[in-house]
């Protein structure tokens, strides 16, 4: 067997340096989409339970209101009664506007609730969303590495001089 030409060596080295750089890039470019795609769906499930948290602190909120009305409304109602007021005309529309006032204060509550969860929700799904996309994007770059790669070892290959061996008089040269 002949010894190889420096030329043919350095060339089969360049393309096997070539494929290896484009194996590690094509690895690279997925690994860093995975992770990407982990981390925004991380936040997207945390997202989900901040807005799961805001409806049962608003829930909450919104019990503790309606208990301190009620006490308000009977303390109300005790002291008419002591100081021997009937609950009729101005005591009872003292009574009704407090629970106007507090249904008033709840449904501003709830809104505010709705608003801030909403928010969440909508935060969970813009997660999601980049997760997909990142998802999406390192397949894309896995590929143009594969392409680009596959490109330089073309290159590499056919510039490379292979020895050509021919046949005279029966005798291969």
């Amino acid at each position: 067997m002949a010894p190889m030409a420096p030329a043919l060596i350095l060339g089969i080295v360049s393309a096997s340096l070539a494929a290896v750089g484009t194996g590690v890039a094509v690895v690279g470019a997925l690994s860093q989409g995975k992770a990407a795609s982990e981390a925004s769906k991380a936040q997207a499930k945390l997202s989900g339970l901040q807005a799961e948290a805001e409806i049962r602190r608003g829930d909450q909120e919104e019990a503790a209101l309606r208990r301190r009305t009620r006490l308000l409304i009977g303390q109300q109602r005790a002291g008419y009664s002591a100081a021997g007021v009937r609950l009729e005309g101005t005591p009872l529309l003292v009574t009704a506007q407090t629970l106007t006032d507090s249904e008033k204060d709840i449904l501003n509550l709830n809104k505010e609730t709705d608003a801030k969860a909403l928010a969440y929700r909508f935060g969970a799904a813009t997660y999601e969303t980049a997760a997909s996309a990142a998802r999406t994007a390192s397949y894309w770059s896995a590929g143009a590495s594969l392409l680009t790669g596959g490109s330089q070892i073309a290159g590499t290959v056919s510039n490379m001089k292979f020895p050509v061996k021919t046949v005279q008089s029966g005798v291969v040269v």
